[in-house]
C-alpha cells in the first residue's frame, strides 16, 4: 500500500527540527523509518515548515511507530494513494461496475 504523508512541524519547533534534521545522516533517518517501510521520495518546504512524502509499506504498526517519533514536533495527515497504473485498473472497474 502506497501512503502520501503530509506534515507540519509545529510552529515553536521548526528551528530544532531544522538543526536536528541538519545533523543526522540521512542513513540515520532510514533506519529510524525501519525495513518494513520504503521510501518513495519527500519533499520540503523548509520556508512553511511542510512537506509531503510518499512511502510504501504493508505494515500499518511500523507505519504509525514511524510517525510516533516525530508527533511530538510536527502534525501528519496521511491517506493512501494509487500510482497511474493502479488508478487506471481501478478506475476501469469501477466503469464496470457502474
Amino acid at each position: 500500500m502506497k501512503l502520501m504523508i503530509h506534515w507540519e512541524l509545529h510552529h515553536d519547533k521548526r528551528h530544532d527540527v531544522f538543526t536536528a534534521f541538519a545533523g543526522m545522516d540521512l542513513k540515520d533517518y532510514q533506519a529510524q523509518q525501519g525495513s518494513a517501510i520504503k521510501l518513495i521520495g519527500r519533499w520540503h518546504d523548509l520556508v512553511n515548515g511542510t512537506g509531503v512524502a510518499i512511502c510504501e509499506t504493508n505494515d500499518a504498526e511500523a507505519f504509525a511507530l514511524w510517525l510516533m517519533k516525530w508527533n511530538a514536533v510536527c502534525d501528519f495527515d496521511t491517506v493512501t494513494v494509487l500510482d497511474d497504473e493502479e488508478a487506471h485498473a481501478a478506475a476501469k472497474k469501477a466503469a464496470a461496475a457502474g
